[in-house]
């Protein structure tokens, strides 16, 4: 069970973690793809671990059978594929 110190603690890294993204994604790239593909996949990776640690600690799913915890990390590597076919799509 996590304690409400901890569950604290995660709160404020997913926050970070949020702004962080939020600002990757206010970043101006006309004409940079090169530049668009990485911070593409900086907020894709940002999106996974916070999936991750929302499923590990706020679902508390950390110490359950392996397979729910492996269903729903997968769920969150999947969107993760998914924004990055979109972003790539759009290139062309």
């Amino acid at each position: 069970m996590t304690s409400v110190r901890q569950a604290t603690y995660i709160w404020l890294m997913l926050i970070g973690a949020t702004a962080i993204a939020a600002f990757l994604g206010s970043i101006e790239l006309s004409g940079a793809t090169q530049t668009g593909l990485w911070v593409t996949l900086a907020s894709i990776v940002i999106l996974v671990i916070k999936g991750q640690l929302i499923v590990d600690y706020f679902m508390d799913l950390k110490n359950v059978q392996p397979i729910w915890r492996l269903l729903l990390s997968a769920y969150c590597f999947v969107i993760g594929c998914f924004v990055f076919l979109a972003y790539y799509l759009s290139l062309s």
